[in-house]
């Protein structure tokens, strides 16, 4: 399958800082964001249990392959691709970027997406939950409900750090794609999170949702473009 041999792929650039996967010209109105490591290891990350030596299949390659997945399948200036590293050293790579973004319609963080558990639209940072992005949930959510999908929305938990949380600081729509349960948060940063563990079907899986999600909020995108034109005329 093409995505198993992505998410095998993906274990090779774990190391980039940050890559944008666009072409030239403006950024589009939707950015896609994966990022090196996933927040359900936060809490392990914070105990320090495993350092730094976990091969990082589920966290996060899994998130990259479902990246790269969007990449080929999808055309158009519409979406740009975004890969961000160092969420172990304080999300250094997502705000080393939140204030260079320019204006966008939002951004999907993707991280650690197992083959079991529900797929969760997670929104917010820090103790308080601010910051959130109904636009980009409100897609998701109507792409599960076409496919028939469980997909559960629900604010992230205060001590669980991911990579869209400055991206909200910045006020820039956000929220994080991710797929697990207890069992995936104990593989996580540690040494047992290799591929042997993981199929790529949950990855698949949201690959597809994200797939329709684009393709609603392109229509939607659309749609107001045709009635601001329809309106000026």
């Amino acid at each position: 399958m093409a995505l198993s041999a992505a998410l095998l792929g993906c274990l090779a650039l774990l190391g980039l800082s940050v890559a944008r996967l666009a072409g030239a010209g403006p950024l589009p109105a939707l950015v896609v964001i994966a990022a090196g490591a996933a927040g359900l290891a936060g809490v392990v990350l914070a105990l320090g249990w495993a350092g730094n030596r976990s091969p990082g299949a589920l966290d996060n390659a899994s998130g990259l392959a479902v990246l790269l997945e969007l990449a080929r399948r999808t055309e158009g200036p519409e979406i740009a691709y975004l890969i961000t590293d160092g969420e172990e050293l304080g999300l250094a790579g997502a705000r080393a970027v939140a204030d260079r973004l320019p204006a966008v319609q939002g951004v999907i963080n993707l991280d650690g997406l197992d083959d079991r558990g529900r797929i969760r639209v997670a929104e917010g940072h820090g103790w308080r939950r601010k910051g959130s992005a109904p636009q980009l949930a409100a897609a998701v959510l109507s792409a599960a409900r076409a496919l028939d999908m469980d997909v559960d929305r629900r604010p992230l938990p205060w001590s669980v750090p991911v990579d869209h949380g400055p991206l909200a600081a910045a006020g820039i729509p956000a929220l994080t794609v991710l797929r697990g349960d207890w069992r995936s948060l104990a593989r996580v940063h540690r040494p047992g999170d290799d591929p042997g563990g993981i199929t790529g079907t949950g990855a698949a899986a949201t690959a597809t949702l994200l797939t329709v999600a684009l393709g609603l909020l392109r229509d939607s995108q659309a749609a107001h473009l045709a009635a601001r034109q329809g309106n000026a005329s």
